[in-house]
């Protein structure tokens, strides 16, 4: 059984005593996150046997509430430059404005 749109959730439940998260989640995006994580317990499958809904325990160092970054346009123009520069490092050179290439033909 797959989950419509309106029926997806992820619930984070954490207990103080124990100091451990309980995650319970039928988003397919959630589940393969969870499960690159922390070993998950598959609560339902579908007919085919896919996985549609986990189970997993976290560490409180494993959940993090962080508020949005607020950049300026010259703080995103220099993070902008500092990735490509490290592209260029690497040698990929992708994702950055067009490159002189001769032609070797």
């Amino acid at each position: 059984m797959r989950y419509t749109m309106a029926e997806q959730e992820t619930v984070l439940v954490y207990n103080r005593e124990t100091d451990v998260w309980t995650a319970y989640s039928n988003v397919p995006k959630h589940i393969r996150r969870l499960a690159s994580i922390v070993d998950i317990q598959p609560v339902e499958t579908g007919e085919d046997g896919e996985v549609v809904a986990v189970r997993a325990e976290l560490t409180e160092k494993q959940i993090r509430f962080a508020a949005p970054r607020q950049l300026t346009d010259e703080q995103r123009q220099a993070l902008r430059e500092r990735a490509q520069q490290m592209r260029l490092k690497r040698g990929t050179g992708e994702g950055g404005p067009a490159e002189d290439h001769e032609d070797e033909s």
